[in-house]
């Protein structure tokens, strides 16, 4: 039976809870101006709005299923005479860098000058380097061109469940759930290996399938959908509500690829580097500071670019700028004489969990 010390332990950690809550609310509102799939700022633009002989379809507020890394990617559609003027993107939050890079592709320029039914029948591939954004651009052109090709008629894009019967979705849903339940065993101690390999190899290089702060941060703005990322689910439950039953530091031990990969590089050197008991407490007090100082530039809404490049990207190259990719690699060779250095020292995504785990 609990006693009123652990019941007061619990609370403590549960208020915790809604306290980070709270702070990733805000930092959602701030830097998307969304919550849950819906604007939180009245609109003066129309959907469709006819102005010079020209109709300009706005995709703001239309119901995109697919989405760039920081959330919605709206475009505007100039039609002119019946055929496709000019597409312009509008405002959103991805990263500069990237989503540059998709626009310098020439990739909006595709349906120029075709009529409407004509650009439906274009298939626009994404942009290497920039995929979210360019396959997030060509998502709210088509729904922006069957909006316009319904006259007006209220479009929702389909949500497209196909990928969950795919097998990298249905590998890492395995992986997902066999790194969270099984080390619940005591027995489980000689698969610890195994464990390891599976969240590096399938959850990190295959399918990219991690925690981090622009997944959450996209996940408050324009809502959840459960069977879509269900994967993504059951980390958030190991991460925020396993604490309060008693395991701490759940998801970063036992689930994230990045921590999988410093432990599996700790395991090439058994001998370590001794660390003075002073540096790694100033280390800590370090790694609060830098979350505090990421936070406070999330809630000011500057430089929210940093969320794009932490360095769980680097498990896709591809997509993931030279600078974390040699950051990534410099921490795992330091991983093998330091025991997960980044996730002791460093990572912000890691500290918001510690502060929702606080309960003293």
């Amino acid at each position: 039976m609990a006693s009123n010390a652990d019941r007061l332990q619990w609370l403590r950690g549960a208020a915790m809870l809604v306290v980070c809550f709270g702070l990733m609310m805000a930092v959602a509102v701030v830097n998307s101006k969304r919550l849950f799939g819906r604007s939180i700022e009245a609109t003066t633009e129309a959907v469709v709005e006819e102005k010079d002989g020209q109709t300009i379809i706005n995709t703001s507020e239309l119901d995109v299923a697919t989405q760039g890394f920081g959330g919605r990617v709206p475009v505007e559609i100039v039609i002119t005479d019946g055929r496709i003027d000019t597409i312009r993107a509008l405002p959103n939050a991805e990263s500069p860098t990237f989503f540059n890079k998709a626009i310098s592709s020439g990739l909006l320029s595709r349906w120029q000058g075709l009529t409407v039914d004509e650009a439906l029948r274009v298939k626009a591939d994404g942009v290497t380097g920039a995929t979210y954004s360019s396959t997030a651009l060509i998502a709210n052109v088509e729904a922006g061109l069957k909006y316009a090709q319904s006259q007006g008629a209220s479009i929702g894009a389909a949500v497209d469940y196909s990928e969950v019967t795919t097998t990298g979705f249905m590998c890492s849903l395995l992986v997902v759930i066999f790194s969270t339940i099984v080390p619940l065993f005591k027995s489980a101690k000689p698969l610890r290996l195994l464990q390891q390999l599976l969240n590096v190899g399938v959850l990190g290089f295959w399918t990219g399938q991690f925690l981090s702060y622009s997944l959450m941060v996209k996940f408050l703005a324009e809502g959840l959908n459960v069977w879509l990322m269900l994967p993504a689910v059951i980390m958030l439950v190991a991460a925020f509500i396993f604490p309060l039953f008693g395991r701490p530091n759940y998801y970063c031990l036992q689930i994230c690829p990045f921590g999988s990969l410093q432990e599996l590089a700790g395991r090439c050197c058994k001998k370590k580097l001794r660390m003075n008991p002073a540096l790694v407490k100033w280390l800590d007090r370090a790694r609060v500071a830098l979350w505090c100082v990421l936070m406070l530039l999330l809630w000011l809404g500057v430089w929210s670019e940093w969320m794009a490049n932490e360095i769980f990207s680097a498990f896709k190259p591809g997509e993931a700028s030279w600078i974390v990719v040699v950051v990534a690699a410099a921490f795992v060779v330091l991983s093998l004489f330091v025991p997960r250095p980044f996730c002791r020292f460093v990572c912000p995504t890691g500290s918001l969990f510690k502060v929702a785990e606080e309960r003293k």
